[in-house]
């Protein structure tokens, strides 16, 4: 039995197409909530840089704040991961950093954890420079 992955529903969703635009729908960008793979460290890092390639540069940089303030209480954060997302917010190549939080981020989308920043009041908006947010939660 083959196991479903991103690349099987993605093929699958590309046979809807939008009848005024006569594109599918992965083509057109409408598929863009996908979610974080934790349940192993390969399955984290083809999920988390599949995510992150989907997202503007603003925001990556939202994420990036977001994760910053979601995953710094769970002390899964390394000083490599903080120095990370202070310099490269949400690159593909941070993946590394964040496998100690991959439980943390199991199943989580992009605005599952920018909605969770948010309600703890940390999240930044995406205007704000990454060292002040920076700051601001060190301060705490």
């Amino acid at each position: 039995m083959s196991q479903l992955s991103e690349e099987i529903v993605l093929n699958s969703l590309k046979q809807i197409i939008d009848p005024d635009l006569k594109k599918d729908i992965v083509t057109l960008g409408f598929i863009r909530d996908l979610k974080i793979d934790g349940t192993s460290e390969e399955s984290f890092d083809r999920s988390y840089v599949r995510l992150v390639r989907k997202l503007s540069q603003q925001e990556r940089r939202q994420y990036a704040l977001a994760l910053f303030s979601i995953l710094l209480p769970e002390k899964c954060l390394g000083s490599n991961a903080t120095i990370a997302l202070a310099f490269s917010p949400a690159s593909p190549e941070l993946k590394t950093e964040l496998r100690p939080c991959r439980a943390q981020l199991d199943g989580k989308s992009y605005r599952d954890v920018v909605d969770a920043a948010n309600a703890k009041g940390d999240a930044p908006s995406p205007a704000t420079p990454p060292n002040t947010s920076l700051e601001r939660t060190r301060e705490r």
